[in-house]
């Protein structure tokens, strides 16, 4: 028996890149529901960010957070697993983090205000996000996001510094994001053991679908790699021969490469 076993990335791939929403894969979806096929929210999002997207989505899979730094995975999902709503870390702790940054900021007067910094308003008016979508960009587990205010040579001071200490840093356009060694696909290696531990008899196939640069470790990762088209247009360099490439964006890409790999799969 096959299952498929579904990781997605959600601005311009499963969400639409203007208004957010995930409509358009209703159909796959529903498809995938109907199999008992898991869906795994897999983003650079935060905890309550994903939360509330999965309530209103009606999904109660695990969920991957922070670029791949912690699974949550809920009450009683995987046999022999019991309590809350678990976590499974990749990555230190985003106490952890802000103690570095307050270290090198003190030692060698670095200029960078981080989210830990900003109220939710200064959050909002720098991302464009609303004031209650800025509160749950704030509540971070195991990364932090900051703004860069120095010199590009201390930049590369300051990271280099960092990647000594164990940390990476990765840029997301505005924001540097100071982070533990980890991606996408930690995090993924691991759930996938936890689902063959939960289905001995069953071929497991992983399935991610991401759009930008920043899901490529994923995409690299899983058993089928769909890079769903996106607006911005960039060129995505994914080391696999047997890459699917949509031709619809976001929510309507995804649900058009899922029901293919449904019919064939399932």
């Amino acid at each position: 028996m096959k299952k498929l076993i579904v990781f997605t990335d959600l601005d311009g791939t499963l969400l639409d890149h203007y208004d957010y929403s995930w409509q358009d894969a209703k159909p796959a979806l529903d498809q995938l529901q109907h199999h008992n096929c898991p869906i795994i929210i897999n983003s650079s999002k935060t905890r309550s960010e994903i939360e509330w997207l999965r309530n209103a989505m009606g999904n109660t899979d695990p969920f991957i957070v922070e670029n791949g730094s912690a699974v949550f995975i809920p009450d009683q999902y995987f046999a022999a697993q019991s309590g809350d709503l678990t976590i499974k870390r990749f990555g230190p702790p985003r106490e952890e983090i802000l103690e570095i940054l307050a270290r090198l900021r003190a030692e060698y007067n670095y200029e960078f205000i981080g989210f830990n910094d900003m109220s939710a308003d200064q959050v909002a008016e720098v991302t464009g996000l609303n004031l209650e979508d800025a509160a749950k960009a704030k509540e971070r587990d195991a990364t932090e996001p900051l703004l860069w205010n120095d010199t590009e040579i201390r930049l590369h001071a300051f990271i280099s510094r960092l990647e000594a200490s164990g940390y990476s840093v990765v840029s997301g356009g505005r924001f540097y994001h100071v982070m533990g060694t980890v991606s996408k696909a930690d995090s993924i290696a691991w759930l996938m053991n936890a689902y063959q531990n939960q289905y001995p008899d069953h071929e497991l196939l992983s399935v991610g679908l991401g759009d930008s640069n920043n899901d490529v470790p994923m995409l690299e990762a899983v058993d089928i790699p769909v890079l769903v088209a996106g607006v911005h247009g960039k060129k995505i360099h994914v080391k696999r021969n047997e890459l699917i490439r949509t031709t619809a964006l976001g929510p309507k890409g995804w649900n058009q490469a899922m029901q293919e790999l449904i019919a064939e799969y399932l």
